[in-house]
């Protein structure tokens, strides 16, 4: 096992000089720089790297934060970024940032750089991603104690499982179309490489969120596996009768995910196991967050996020802020101040995409909720033979007028651009 991989010797070592490449450009460029820290799978020891042709090519991205004394602009870290990408070789994209375009592993792969000062580090959200900074990133530069100055999170807060599972029903989106469900042969190989990938990934996130509503969080995905598989049928009786096998499939893709092979699994076959595992155990995350039994209908199921998720999504982040002041009032105005800041920040984004301030997408509602109900509409509104139900895509379109300009026929083609601009505009923001 290497350090950045679960490869040894002159795989782990490819990645480690690219990485090498990255900080040497980081410590150029940044002033004040006490620690640069890698996240996401390579932090944890268990980067993706697939071999083609017995040369290692890695995937996704590497996730970097540099710990500085004063904040730098998201701008001036895109282009380092940038510049980062091309001295290794890569093309620098994230695939939701060039979704149109077609996928290949050389251009898509990315760098993403965050900055965090120094100061604020110990007043940092309960949320995974500084969970896992405190507990399985990996310090690759200056101070290797700067992660004690970090919160010590006890509990991850269970919006956290929701919004992840909605990332990755994204991922799944973005790898698919009802195209590729009837025809395979139109996909190539590097198209059927991500959604294999992203398969794995949703794998992995599964694990996540029931542990997340179990009270039983690791900080790796070996880890996390582990756990799951131990406590699978114990912990979720009525799961494990619904998906008997589901934490076999969570082993075998968590492996398949540090060291990804297309040739070795059935890629739509898997695909669509997936799909069906991940909407179920939404539902059930959903059902155990809200106290209320969910319809299987996706259709349904908006209705009711629409009318019941928006304030107790927020809640467990505005009693963070809150601290000892907690309490319904403060919490209820810390709550709608939270999603009227994220509502202001993506219409700022719209204003920059379509040229003029969009007032017609005014809201005390955060777009980002929005977008999490959405996200099934569309993932789930054509079934495995490739067929579309016409009717969600009409339901789907219609919520997504509300904090996005839609053009053209409202058909699943357009529902999905439409869809991806809008989550692209506010979940590539750099909010974390």
């Amino acid at each position: 096992m290497g350090r950045y991989t679960k490869y040894s010797g002159k795989v782990d070592n490819y990645v480690g000089e690219k990485i090498n490449l990255i900080v040497d450009e980081i410590k150029k460029k940044i002033p004040g720089l006490y620690a640069i820290i890698v996240m996401g799978g390579f932090g944890r020891g268990e980067g993706a790297v697939e071999i083609v042709n017995k040369k290692p090519r890695m995937i996704n991205d590497f996730d970097l934060y540099i710990i500085t004394k004063k904040q730098i602009s998201d701008d001036y870290l895109e282009k380092l970024a940038a510049k980062c990408s091309k001295k290794i070789g890569v093309g620098g994209i994230a695939h939701p940032e060039g979704f149109e375009k077609e996928y290949n592993f050389k251009d898509f792969f990315h760098i993403d750089i965050h900055c965090l000062p120094k100061g604020k580090l110990k007043y940092l959200p309960p949320t995974i991603r500084y969970y896992e900074m405190k507990h399985s990133a990996m310090v690759i530069y200056g101070d290797k104690k700067i992660v004690n100055e970090l919160p010590k999170i006890k509990k991850i807060p269970k919006p956290e499982a929701l919004r992840v599972i909605m990332n990755r029903m994204v991922l799944l989106l973005m790898a698919s179309s009802p195209e590729f469900i009837k025809n395979p042969e139109l996909m190539t190989k590097d198209q059927k490489g991500i959604m294999a990938y992203y398969t794995a990934k949703s794998y992995c996130t599964i694990t996540e969120a029931l542990l997340i509503f179990s009270n039983n969080f690791e900080p790796t995905y070996t880890a996390r596996g582990k756990k799951l598989y131990e406590i699978y049928e114990d912990k979720f009786p009525t799961l494990a009768q619904q998906i008997p096998d589901l934490h076999k499939k969570i082993k075998q893709f968590t492996n398949y995910k540090f060291k990804p092979d297309p040739n070795k699994i059935d890629i739509i076959k898997e695909w669509e196991i997936c799909r069906e595992n991940l909407g179920i155990i939404f539902r059930y995350c959903l059902s155990h967050f809200l106290k209320k039994k969910m319809p299987r209908n996706w259709i349904r199921i908006r209705t009711i996020l629409k009318k019941e998720l928006f304030i107790p999504y927020f809640n467990p982040y505005a009693s963070f802020v809150l601290g000892k002041l907690d309490n319904i009032f403060f919490r209820n105005i810390v709550n709608w101040a939270g999603q009227s800041y994220m509502s202001y920040k993506y219409l700022l984004k719209l204003n920059q995409e379509f040229k003029r301030f969009p007032y017609q997408f005014l809201s005390f509602k955060d777009p980002g909720v929005k977008i999490l109900y959405i996200a099934p509409l569309v993932l789930y509104s054509f079934n495995n033979k490739g067929k579309v139900n016409e009717e969600m895509v009409k339901e789907a379109w219609t919520e997504l007028k509300s904090i996005y300009k839609m053009k053209g026929a409202v058909n699943w083609n357009n529902l999905k651009t439409h869809f991806m601009k809008a989550y692209r505009l506010y979940y590539l923001q750099k909010f974390v």
